[in-house]
């Protein structure tokens, strides 16, 4: 089953490392990112839980989608509580499998991009923040400078040093990345 996952996934252009037990993969972190842990539930020594818990405890963040044939409620119930994405029963369906995998990876990118923009809005001073809420709100430079009793020249500046700073060139980009 693992050999036959690799394989379509790789033919579905996923970059795949596959590993036979929870020791195996820790043997080979850290771990390219991003990256989704596709993971059999039952494993040879440890179970998937097992490799949860050891991801759980090295602060090790990666969405990870269980598979099973056998599993128990409980164990299902325990991934879901502790945070897995998803919970695959075997035999697996390939369209839901690509599915479950497309959904990690789009959460992996908008958490990346929120995080970028985090970072981004916590450069600007707060003189920009308070420029920058007005530009959100559609206010133009002429009108900003009025509101601020300031210069349209000076907004005019500002505005481009927020631009740079969330690395936008117009406005819609400017909407998607100050939040």
């Amino acid at each position: 089953i693992l050999n036959n996952v690799a394989i379509f996934l790789r033919d579905e252009n996923f970059i795949v490392k596959t590993f036979a037990s929870v020791s195996n993969f820790k043997a080979c972190l850290p771990l390219a990112k991003p990256c989704v842990i596709l993971a059999d539930m039952q494993m040879p020594v440890e179970t998937g839980l097992d490799l949860q818990n050891y991801l759980i405890e090295a602060k090790i963040d990666a969405p990870i989608i269980f598979m099973s044939g056998n599993s128990q409620p409980q164990q299902i119930i325990k991934a879901l509580k502790q945070g897995a994405n998803d919970f695959l029963l075997k035999p697996i369906v390939p369209s839901e499998l690509l599915k479950v995998l497309h959904q990690a990876f789009d959460q992996l990118k908008a958490n990346l991009n929120a995080e970028q923009t985090r970072i981004q809005t916590e450069q600007l001073t707060e003189k920009e923040l308070e420029v920058a809420g007005l530009i959100k709100q559609g206010f133009s430079n002429k009108s900003i400078a009025e509101i601020l009793n300031l210069k349209a020249d000076t907004i005019k500046k500002r505005r481009a040093l927020i631009y740079a700073k969330l690395q936008c060139s117009d406005f819609p980009e400017f909407l998607k990345r100050f939040k």
